[in-house]
């Protein structure tokens, strides 16, 4: 079975694995606890927030831990609807923007042109900006210069685009990101701050600046050091590597797929299938690949993203995404193309 559903997470790096392994047996103590066990578990978590930190080019200081982006939107958007800001976000943002913000009357939606790109009008003062630098179902990449206006802030999701682009910190006041998505391990992730004008949204915390409960999982934590030295050191290759996968997929595909949206990430190609019926291409080809479909059969659904794009629906139905990683191989899309197209001759 081919994996192409990078984009919903990652296999985790071996090494990174084994860190996690090292660190159960020999870094259990509580990081807040003012002994031997401690003091030693603490330095090696402070380790991986200042690797953290020099790859977002900030202060080790304004960034905390959380247990991965849902946790740090939440916090970020319960914040300023306390403080009963409007809410300015796009329907092609995560469900976990949408869902919380659904029943709050203070938001407004951005719109999106057929490109996938945000369209921008008339931000208010005493606003929240919650967006995506990159669209984890197209790889629409974003980006926002915010201008000087009072109680207007910016909130970015860095999640899919975390150690493939970057991304000016100078412009944003709050980013998040989950690490399963980078070759990371589950169930951890990063709230930034560039200044701390948020409050907890859990009671009274002691962990973390004060911003959130419980004691931090120093298994998962400490091996985020040795994650961004890598992707640091190997950030040309694998840009090369994925740019030459996307490049070729697109060659090999080029006259029965329609890829949705431009300016794209390239380990990320969202597109439609020309005249093969979907139910009867993912049957033959889910067999040998998993990939993702903008249409749920079961649960009767079509992508919002697509749809805010202006794709008509019988064209969303018929849309997929394929995302690489860096341990997919030119084979493997030569496996997939060769499939593609014997399905294809079918229906010519």
């Amino acid at each position: 079975m081919i994996y192409f559903d990078n984009a919903s997470t990652t296999k985790i790096n071996k090494k990174v694995n084994s860190i996690i392994r090292k660190s159960n047996k020999n870094y259990f103590g509580n990081y807040n606890s003012k002994n031997y066990h401690g003091n030693k578990t603490k330095k090696k978590i402070e380790k991986s927030r200042n690797s953290i930190a020099k790859i977002l080019g900030c202060n080790n200081k304004n960034i905390i831990f959380t247990s991965g982006s849902t946790e740090s939107i939440n916090i970020i958007i319960e914040n300023f609807i306390k403080k009963k800001y409007t809410i300015l976000y796009s329907k092609t943002e995560h469900s976990v923007i949408i869902n919380k913000i659904i029943k709050y009357k203070k938001k407004k939606i951005i719109k999106v042109n057929k490109d996938g790109k945000y369209i921008f009008k008339n931000i208010k003062k005493k606003t929240l900006i919650c967006i995506s630098r990159v669209n984890s179902e197209t790889g629409v990449i974003n980006q926002f210069k915010k201008k000087k206006k009072k109680n207007v802030f910016l909130f970015m999701d860095l999640s899919s685009s975390f150690g493939k682009i970057k991304t000016d910190l100078k412009n944003i006041d709050y980013a998040s990101f989950s690490f399963h998505k980078s070759y990371g391990p589950k169930g951890v992730g990063i709230l930034y701050y560039k200044k701390k004008n948020i409050r907890s949204i859990f009671g009274f915390c002691k962990s973390e600046n004060g911003l959130r409960p419980g004691t931090l999982p120093n298994n998962i934590i400490i091996p985020l050091s040795y994650l961004c030295k890598f992707l640091k050191k190997n950030k040309k290759k694998i840009k090369k590597k994925i740019f030459i996968l996307n490049k070729y997929f697109i060659k090999k595909n080029k006259n029965i797929i329609k890829i949705n949206g431009k300016n794209r990430i390239n380990n990320i190609i969202n597109f439609y299938i020309k005249k093969i019926p979907i139910e009867f291409f993912n049957k033959k080809m889910k067999k040998f690949f998993s990939y993702t479909n903008s249409y749920s059969c079961r649960k009767g659904k079509i992508s919002k993203v697509l749809k805010e794009m202006k794709l008509k629906k019988n064209l969303i139905k018929k849309s997929i995404r394929i995302s690489f990683g860096i341990e997919n191989k030119k084979e493997e899309i030569k496996k997939f193309s060769f499939l593609f197209k014997k399905i294809y001759k079918l229906f010519k």
